[in-house]
């Protein structure tokens, strides 16, 4: 029959086993949980396009005085639009190149849960996207007028940002960390009883 009793020296052992191996790991543990937390919440960031397929003088309207920036993809090109006006038929604006901060998402993958970067978020909420059946038309007069007729917008994006799909990244996060977390809990737990000095007595 095989007796077990504690190594005299066993409060000196625990001490040791706690401060040079469990410590040490477990502090380890808790800063990599918040290092995937915050990377989870920093990291990941979503828009939605909300698509509409009429468009319609009283949502452009709308759209305008809310001081939205206007993007206009017509014959394979994009372009700002700005100084809009609209009538019953036809949207009136100036042309220009897109800023830097615009032209980083003009190609959304799916209606929802496209990425973008965190730092562009104020640049996002503004952006409407008018998708053109041709080109626009150009006046004479000054290159950069066009007019729109409504009738050959057939599509309109008006990016928002997608909280469902931000917070879906979030809560599969912390799921991650938690398994790894549990998982490496176990792990001290098994060395601090295979480091730990029993002596045996038969």
């Amino acid at each position: 029959m095989v007796n077990y009793h504690l190594n005299p020296n066993w409060r000196k052992q625990i001490k040791s086993i706690f401060f040079h191996k469990i410590c040490p790991i477990y502090v380890a543990n808790i800063l990599l949980i918040f290092f995937m937390i915050s990377l989870a919440s920093c990291s990941f960031h979503a828009y939605k396009t909300n698509s509409q397929f009429h468009v319609g003088p009283d949502t452009l309207s709308k759209l305008i005085k809310k001081d939205k920036y206007f993007i206009l993809h017509s014959n394979n090109q994009a372009y700002s639009i700005r100084d809009l006006k609209v009538d019953s038929n036809s949207l009136h604006g100036r042309v220009d190149d897109l800023t830097e901060r615009h032209s980083q998402n003009l190609f959304p993958k799916d209606s929802i849960d496209n990425r973008y970067s965190g730092k562009l978020r104020d640049a996002i909420v503004r952006e409407v996207h008018l998708y053109t059946a041709g080109s626009a038309t150009y006046k004479s007069d000054d290159s950069s007028m066009v007019q729109v007729p409504l009738a050959a917008i057939v599509r309109m994006d008006v990016y928002s940002i997608d909280q469902k799909s931000e917070k879906r990244a979030k809560v599969t996060t912390a799921i991650m960390v938690t398994i790894v977390s549990v998982g490496i809990f176990t792990g001290l737990m098994v060395m601090a009883g295979h480091s730990f000095d029993w002596t045996y007595h038969y």
